[in-house]
């Protein structure tokens, strides 16, 4: 009979399974296994997220802000040198499925509505023509798609290296005992992955590695995690031109495109690392070179 949590690992792995299948039948598993916090974050993925409290890290991303042209209907994009928080990055509640169709999309992006107050200061402040989003662009939609796989991924794993299978679809009172009493299975040893565990390892990594405002450190350093000599002259000349920035994630408009550029790299596979691993290693170093 088929492991169904052996199962789970051949579909997490498999970039053609849609994550709303994988997801479901990951929701099986939590609900046959009475993993209760699992279960919730599950069911939270699939529903969309009430509380921003309650959202995890992966899925806070950060975007353009664009108005609509209602002469052509092209998008006008909003800039905002020293914008609060908020306005350029938010943890997004959507649910995972409308994630998943919007990556797919022609265009590939997640539109995100403004509350009403927010609206209002824009069309007030900067003369929109018509209400302004936040637009989230399909490289960071695929790094929450790609978290939520990982997450299941190294679940299904850990589940397999304690011996819980559920073969035929059905866990034995064992198995469930064994998953219930585990503290290693429970969801925050799966956040811990992709948060605050693995940024602590990278700062902890840059503050050796990467020093306040020398390049050579900083190239160096990104050269040691896979990127080429042609995309670090073009970061080198981004450096020189942008001014530096006073706040974290503020990063100047060339140092931003090429972080962008960068990413599309993970995304596609022309840079060989993942796509979260990429965002918190440019992040974070770029952020150690500026001293922020």
């Amino acid at each position: 009979m088929k492991s169904i949590v052996i199962e789970l690992q051949k579909m997490s792995s498999d970039e053609n399974v849609p994550i709303t299948g994988l997801i479901r039948k990951a929701l099986i598993v939590a609900s046959k296994l009475n993993l209760s916090d699992f279960k919730k974050w599950i069911e939270k993925e699939i529903n969309g997220y009430e509380e921003v409290s309650e959202i995890p890290e992966y899925r806070n991303v950060t975007g353009e802000v664009k108005a609509i042209n209602p002469n052509n209907g092209i998008w006008i994009p909003l800039l905002w040198p020293n914008a609060p928080e908020g306005v350029y990055n938010r943890k997004i509640k959507q649910k995972i499925s409308e994630i998943e169709y919007n990556y797919k999309s022609a265009d590939g992006i997640l539109v995100v509505p403004f509350p009403q107050e927010q609206i209002q200061f824009f069309i007030k402040n900067f003369k929109v023509p018509s209400p302004p989003y936040l637009i989230i662009n399909k490289a960071t939609l695929a790094g929450i798609l790609e978290s939520v796989k990982d997450i299941i991924l190294k679940w299904s794993l850990k589940l397999e290296k304690e011996g819980i299978f559920g073969e035929g679809m059905v866990f034995s009172k064992e198995e469930q005992e064994k998953a219930i009493n585990n503290q290693q299975i429970k969801i925050d040893n799966f956040y811990g992955i992709l948060g605050s565990t693995f940024i602590g390892e990278v700062r902890q990594e840059l503050n050796i590695a990467v020093k306040n405002n020398d390049l050579e450190s900083l190239l160096k350093y990104l050269k040691s995690k896979g990127i080429n000599s042609e995309d670090l002259e073009g970061l080198k000349q981004s450096i020189k031109i942008d001014p530096k920035p006073k706040q974290k994630d503020k990063f100047g408009r060339n140092v931003s495109k090429w972080i962008g550029k960068m990413i599309e790299k993970a995304s596609s596979g022309a840079w060989n690392v993942g796509l979260n691993i990429a965002v918190n290693i440019l992040t974070n170093a770029i952020c150690s070179y500026y001293g922020l």
